[in-house]
């Protein structure tokens, strides 16, 4: 099956351990079996890079067995012996992956006979267990009170659940109709409970009360998702390890490409520290790319929230080198016919500071629209309640810019799938040497 487990610390050495198990090739529930890398060498990377620890990093899951004693710890030859024992139900095996699934810290697929305090799966997400009175995990938080019926699992177990927004399931221990505040979605736990939180501008979460966030749909109907059957894979020119780089769909004009998460993620703002990082890695890339061309790299993002969900992409189009010095007053021109004005962040002596900018104007959670221009200076307008912004904005100031305004539809500049392999044929030969992935 596939699973992706948070990074963790190892206990003899700096960097820090991912570990990502893939699905069967084929298989009938549609998890993922492929997973691209692009992994760094360590001797190429400063010791800063290499000891960076994400948000989520938690200690090494064979520290924490060991920490239980060797009786909780199955051996990898007692792991696989209970998966290929033809002897055991369907039933055992189900619900022993279910436990293993979302626990690291014990065995994979041992159970203790009195259940310990691990918590019931079924009961957590069904509101009752077929095997009643005789299961040998928690039905309740400890204290005699009900786990309610739909709670993440996630964060009844942990206190916190790391797909924040993009969860389904309820992030509150108050059952429906008795009273207590939810937790809104996408909102950090920490600051909703104590009123900050010690992760700060780190932290992935919201830290406002306001404008809680659609969950995404699923995968196999997203576009962008890699994992996704409705993807259009010729259009991709690059994948690194949490982002990806891509042809824009009816695009503006050659070089009109996408930079997205791995992951799906509602937007930029969401995504990992990790993602970031490499997504400003890919921006440089392009940038230069451009450049190399005479042209100049303008990005822009649209977020709205939509019933049907979105996965975040940023999109980068080249204007010629010309066009770049009235770039800055079309965009607040054209702003200011729709109805807003733009607020300015200056471009800073490092990409985290404007990203960090961008954020506090932007806030958490809430619909926003933000360019880049090619000085760095980025235009950002976070979206009132109630306030509309046309789908097509960004793209068709640029297209007045490139003079080319009937192209301001991507659905009128769809192109048969020949031709789009062809341009992003032409794309990735232009990239291949500022690829951050090669």
């Amino acid at each position: 099956m596939f699973y992706a487990r948070e990074p963790y610390l190892n206990p003899v050495a700096s960097h820090i351990t991912r570990f990502i198990g893939l699905g069967a090739v084929g298989n009938n529930k549609k998890q993922k079996f492929v997973h691209a890398l692009s992994p760094t060498p360590a001797s190429m990377m400063l010791p800063s890079e290499l000891s960076l620890r994400p948000p989520n990093t938690t200690q090494s899951p064979y520290e924490l067995s060991l920490l239980k004693g060797s009786n909780s710890r199955p051996t990898p030859q007692s792991g696989l012996a209970q998966k290929r024992d033809a002897s055991q139900s369907n039933q055992r095996t189900e619900d022993d992956g279910q436990y293993w699934r979302y626990d690291v810290t014990q065995g994979k697929r041992q159970r203790r006979d009195d259940g310990g305090d691990r918590v019931c799966f079924e009961f957590v997400k069904q509101g009752s267990c077929s095997r009643g009175e005789s299961c040998k995990f928690k039905h309740d938080l400890g204290d005699g009170t009900p786990i309610p019926k739909g709670a993440c699992f996630d964060f009844v177990t942990k206190g916190k659940c790391e797909r924040g927004a993009d969860c389904r399931y309820r992030h509150s221990l108050e059952q429906n109709g008795e009273g207590g505040e939810s937790l809104p979605p996408g909102v950090c736990f920490d600051f909703f409970r104590k009123g900050q939180c010690e992760r700060g501008s780190e932290c992935r979460f919201s830290h406002s009360l306001d404008k809680p966030r659609t969950p995404r749909p699923p995968p196999e109907a997203c576009w962008f998702c890699l994992s996704s059957p409705n993807i259009d894979t010729h259009l991709v020119v690059s994948v690194g390890d949490h982002c990806y780089c891509a042809l824009a769909k009816g695009p503006l004009c050659a070089g009109h490409v996408l930079v997205l998460p791995i992951e799906h993620q509602p937007s930029t703002i969401s995504i990992s520290l990790d993602a970031q990082m490499e997504l400003e890695k890919y921006k440089y890339a392009i940038r230069e790319c451009f450049r190399a061309q005479g042209k100049a790299a303008i990005f822009f993002e649209r977020y709205l929230q939509l019933r049907a969900g979105t996965h975040a992409h940023l999109q980068a189009v080249p204007i010629p080198l010309s066009k770049a010095s009235i770039a800055r007053s079309t965009f607040v021109t054209s702003a200011k016919e729709v109805g807003f004005e733009f607020e300015v962040i200056r471009p800073g002596d490092r990409d985290h500071d404007a990203r960090q900018a961008l954020k506090d104007i932007i806030g958490g959670g809430g619909n926003y629209f933000y360019v880049e221009l090619p000085e760095g200076t980025l235009l950002a307008h976070p979206l009132g309640p109630g306030e509309k912004l046309p789908m097509q904005f960004g793209r068709e100031v640029l297209a007045n810019i490139l003079g080319t305004p009937e192209r301001g539809d991507w659905k009128l500049c769809k192109l048969e799938v020949s031709e789009e392999r062809a341009l992003a044929d032409q794309f990735k030969e232009q990239f291949q040497k500022f690829d951050p992935m090669t």
